[in-house]
């Protein structure tokens, strides 16, 4: 029987920590993961999100990571913390349950969990 291995992407061999704008530069060069509402195409590939807290940019290196959102649109993205309000995605993904009150949930659970890493991730 043969062995088969699956290449695992970077962003995911790592703990990706929940992000939000107030947090970002606390993770720079860190895999994260956010949760935002698109707000504006800046380019085919770069977006505006808003995450509960404030305005982020997601930039990717590949249009395709951005051409099925739409403004208004929810999203999940797991990238690579570039500056204080930058995140260079990895990967994105639209969601159909989310709304304005969840993102200030998810941004304020962001807060917590950094906060109290130590008890919330169990480490």
């Amino acid at each position: 029987m043969a062995n088969v291995e699956f290449e695992i992407p970077d962003h995911k061999e790592e703990i990706r920590k929940f992000a939000c704008l107030e947090n970002l530069s606390k993770h720079q060069g860190n895999a994260v993961t956010i949760l935002g509402k698109m707000k504006a195409r800046k380019s085919e590939t770069s977006i505006t999100i808003w995450d509960g807290s404030g305005d982020v940019t997601l930039t990717a290196n590949a249009a395709e990571f951005f051409e099925f959102l739409m403004e208004d649109n929810y999203l999940v993205a797991e990238g690579y913390v570039k500056s204080d309000n930058e995140i260079e995605v990895r990967e994105v993904s639209e969601l159909e349950d989310a709304n304005d009150e969840t993102l200030k949930l998810r941004a304020q659970t962001a807060l917590m969990m950094d906060k109290w890493s130590g008890v919330v991730y169990a480490q």
